[in-house]
Parts: C-alpha cells; structure tokens; sequence
C-alpha cells in the first residue's frame, strides 16, 4: 500500500512555489556520476529528437541537456519558478503545464525525464503516466524517478516530524512507492520497463551538518544541487556501506528507465 508524507504546511502546490521562490536558477554544471545527471547523460546518448524534461524544477537539466546542444522542452507547474528561469534564460523553451493535461501532439518526444515528479500526487499518477505516453514517440525512453517506501524515508519523516511536532495540520507532501507498486503503474499505463534502480538524491546522513563535507556545511541547495550533496569522509563511507548492502532500505528513491512500445 503506497504510504504518503504529510507535512506542515499549505499544501503540495504552495510547498513547490516557496522553496523555488527560496532557490536560484540553477547553473549549467552537474554531475554526471549521480543522480539525476548520469541519467540526464544516459538519455541524451540514447535519443535522437526533441526531449521533455516534466516537472524541470529551477531548470537544472534542461540548462545541461540544452547547453549540450539538444532540443529541449522544460515544463513546471510552478509558475514561480517557470518566471525565475525565463528572467535569467531567456533563451531556454520553459512553460507553465500540468503533466496532468500535456499541451503537446501525440508522439512528439523521443524522450521524457520526470525526476522526482509523480509522487507529487495525492490521487496518485496512473492519469499522469498515461499522459506522459501519449506525448512520447514510439520506442521513446522515460526516465523517471520516485520516493521509494522504504526504511531511509520512514527515518527521514521521522526527523521532519520532530520539527513540526506542535502543528495541528498537516497537508499531502509527497507519496511512497514500493519498486512492485510503481512497476505496476508504469506497466498498466502502457509502458515496457528496462531497468529499475536504487539511487541517493540527498543522503540521509546529509540532513545532519556534523556529517556534511566541509564545503557544504551551510546548507546551500543550488550548491547541493549542481555537485551532489556531498558528505564528510566518514559519513560518505557509512553511506556507501548502507546503500551497497541494503539499497532497498536505504537509497532514498527509485529511477525507472521504460520506453514507449512500438507501433
């Protein structure tokens, strides 16, 4: 049964809208031996035709995939942050769109990045999903990823929780997927899945300063997010004990790599 995360505040939409608002455009630079700019890469030498990056965020992998020469699209439903990357890239194609109601033709893309945007759904996504195969061209590639239910996240809430723990209310923040639940998904969209990952976006030891590399000690997101975010020595290697040996328990997301049928 997928769990949800419920936090303290006005809910998902509002959530996204203050921390882009709180957060530069990013840069070109990403790392490309983690997650997500490994699989940008991946996606970039696999395709051939305009690409979809659904739900791009402050725009991190459209700037990469774009400065790398490709035809790209990026889509926010944010219109804060959709503003804050226009205003300092106007030469970007970034629109305001609902993945929900795709303003695209059939089979427009010949791949589609979506990192960390269908747990972003109360209802679920199975209508997003749907929708993101429409607009992909036949042998096309997703790459996607999900909040994994798993023991990492469990602790991770946990640790949230302890910081609201006097709110009365408390809004849908994002949805917990099984591996087998988010296959199933995919599967009854219309989607053939390759491959399914266990990757890290930020660590959990991350969440805690002391652990922290010394470069990253104040927490900057356009800082994490362009580098990796980064651990102490000792902490690093903890966590590539924890995500080696137990990767269903402690990497923090799952990244699917599907494709469209053909025809």
């Amino acid at each position: 049964m997928v769990r949800f995360t419920y936090r303290a505040h006005g809910g998902n939409s509002s959530y996204w809208d203050q921390r882009w608002s709180n957060t530069p455009v990013d840069s070109s630079e990403i790392n490309i031996d983690k997650y997500p700019g490994k699989y940008s890469q991946e996606i970039i030498n696999r395709t051939e035709g305009p690409l979809l990056e659904a739900g791009c965020g402050m725009g991190r992998n459209v700037i990469f995939c774009h400065d790398l020469g490709c035809e790209i699209i990026g889509i926010e439903y944010s219109q804060t942050a959709v503003d804050q990357i226009r205003e300092h890239r106007a030469d970007l194609n970034v629109r305001q769109a609902d993945i929900m109601d795709l303003p695209f033709p059939e089979a427009t893309f010949s791949g589609v990045m979506a990192f960390g945007l269908y747990h972003n759904f109360e209802q679920g996504c199975d209508k997003a999903l749907k929708e993101t195969l429409r607009v992909m061209q036949p042998n096309g590639i997703l790459v996607a990823s999900v909040r994994v239910n798993n023991l990492g996240n469990r602790i991770n809430d946990w640790i949230e929780d302890k910081k609201y723990r006097s709110a009365t209310e408390r809004a849908f923040h994002k949805a917990n997927y099984s591996e087998g639940e988010f296959r199933k998904m995919l599967t009854n969209a219309g989607f053939e899945i390759e491959r399914v990952e266990y990757a890290e976006n930020m660590p959990l030891f991350y969440k805690f300063k002391i652990f922290r590399h010394s470069l990253h000690k104040e927490f900057n997101e356009q800082r994490g997010r362009a580098e990796g975010y980064k651990l102490s020595w000792a902490a690093k290697k903890i966590q590539r004990f924890l995500s080696t040996r137990f990767p269903q328990s402690f990497c923090n997301i799952i990244v699917v790599i599907a494709r469209r049928p053909p025809v």
